[in-house]
């Protein structure tokens, strides 16, 4: 599992094992490497639904992932294929 920047593409650190061992556990021992200023993206079926420990106005919540605390924002993200075929996954997906 890799941790890369995404405007220049730069790796930040990777992390290797059997594939006996599953990719949340890779995500943990990177997990050191955040800053408050970096922005990361996943989906929610990365590691489940993250606790959520307090809302904020803009509809952001906080929360944790492991000892890290975390901003989340939900967005919805919409893809058009090369044959024009358009899928949009459901708000709140994957279900709890």
């Amino acid at each position: 599992m890799t941790l890369v920047e995404t405007g220049t593409r730069a790796m930040i650190d990777a992390v290797f094992g059997p594939t006996a061992t599953g990719e949340t556990d890779y995500a943990k021992r990177l997990l050191h490497l955040l800053r408050p200023d970096m922005l990361v993206l996943w989906d929610k079926g990365f590691d489940g639904r993250a606790p959520i420990l307090s809302h904020l106005a803009d509809g952001s919540y906080l929360s944790a992932i492991g000892t890290v605390k975390v901003r989340i924002i939900d967005a919805q993200i919409t893809v058009t294929c090369a044959d024009g075929t358009v899928f949009t996954a459901p708000t709140g997906w994957p279900p709890p």
